[in-house]
């Protein structure tokens, strides 16, 4: 018994590391992002590094809730795609379309108009400042971020 859940093993981790390869590249590259952002920001003011701290913090709130809605949507597709009711996902794409669109209306009209959440933190103008700034350019690049999202999701 023991050998064959060994045997069985040997067989898994290949196709394991095959299918969460890309997924830990991925993850490895956002935390580099991160990373490099901050050392780079650090480097020029204490002020943008608050500033940057500040509206991240505020983006990626908005983005893991938007994204996962999204996310709800590979069961869906995966369904259909199961059911060989190739007809049907169609329809669900345009569906996952018009609702990551209004999702992203949304998400970018809070980025832009981030004023209240700002305020709750009581920095001084200058971080405020720099923080909208880095919100409004985080808004400008939201839609081509959900859009990839939408085709993740319907590609599982």
């Amino acid at each position: 018994m023991l050998h064959f859940k060994i045997s069985r093993l040997r067989e898994d981790i290949p196709s394991l590391l095959k299918l969460a390869g890309p997924l830990l590249v991925g993850q490895l590259a956002v935390i580099t992002f991160g990373v490099l952002d901050t050392a780079m920001t650090a480097r020029y003011s204490a002020d943008d590094l608050a500033a940057l701290a500040m509206a991240s913090a505020i983006f990626i709130s908005i983005y893991v809730g938007l994204t996962g809605v999204i996310s709800a949507l590979a069961p869906i597709a995966g369904q259909l795609f199961g059911a060989k009711r190739f007809g049907e996902i169609g329809e669900e794409v345009r569906q996952a379309a018009w609702l990551a669109l209004g999702l992203t209306i949304l998400g970018c009209f809070i980025l832009l108009n981030a004023d209240h959440l700002l305020a709750i933190t009581r920095v001084n103008d200058v971080i405020e400042g720099k923080a909208k700034l880095y919100l409004n350019i985080l808004a400008i690049g939201l839609p081509a971020s959900m859009a990839m999202r939408v085709l993740m999701a319907l590609h599982n």
